[in-house]
């Protein structure tokens, strides 16, 4: 009986001074790092987050606030004027009026006034200029311009549109791509492997 007591009350101390703090972080408020938040920057948030500037290593769950900044990866639905993600982004990020950047790949819906995703992108991305530097896979719609550095795979619809290689569909006044396997639809599409290269209105390859 002695034993057990001590075993609980060990385990209490132990909770009680941090001891696994990290598993109990289920809410963040914060005003700026690294001093004016309830969690430390180097401990990760499962739960809710709060904020005016908040930082931290891991994100899951509700992220709101103004500049929501994630160390780490991303799990969730966030929504603020500034959503940057070192890691990887699966869920939703909203940046209306704003700027979204996922260091690594994305998977889900990212949207904002510019939307860049540095590794490869599934799903959807909108923003009046959105960029995925690596692959893209499903729809990257765009005000302005849309980028895919490497190959998509779906739709990419914006004013100017440029990827290196479309499996699909391009929908803009401008299309650009090196290599094509799918339909440009536009006033001034272009296909480079094509031998006729430009036309206006429709160029394909299959």
């Amino acid at each position: 009986m002695k034993l057990t007591k001590f075993g609980f009350g060990l385990a209490l101390v132990t909770m009680l001074s941090g001891g696994v703090a990290k598993a109990e972080d289920p809410v963040q408020l914060a005003l700026w790092p690294p001093s004016l938040e309830l969690i430390p920057e180097q401990e990760s948030v499962r739960g809710l987050r709060l904020d005016l500037y908040g930082r931290n290593v891991d994100m899951t769950g509700l992220d709101l606030g103004i500049a929501n900044q994630t160390t780490g990866d991303f799990r969730g639905f966030g929504a603020g004027l500034v959503n940057l993600v070192d890691g990887n982004m699966r869920g939703v990020q909203w940046s209306y009026y704003g700027y979204q950047r996922v260091g690594g790949s994305a998977y889900g819906w990212s949207s904002g006034i510019v939307s860049r995703v540095l590794e490869d992108s599934v799903g959807l991305q909108e923003a009046a200029v959105s960029m995925t530097y690596r692959d893209f896979t499903g729809v990257q719609a765009s005000l302005i311009y849309s980028y895919v550095g490497e190959e998509i795979t779906g739709a990419q619809i914006g004013l100017v549109n440029k990827a290196s290689s479309v499996h699909g569909v391009q929908l803009g006044l401008v299309n650009l791509t090196e290599r094509m396997n799918g339909l440009q639809l536009g006033l001034w599409n272009q296909i480079n492997e094509n031998n006729l290269k430009v036309l206006p209105f429709l160029n394909w390859r299959f």
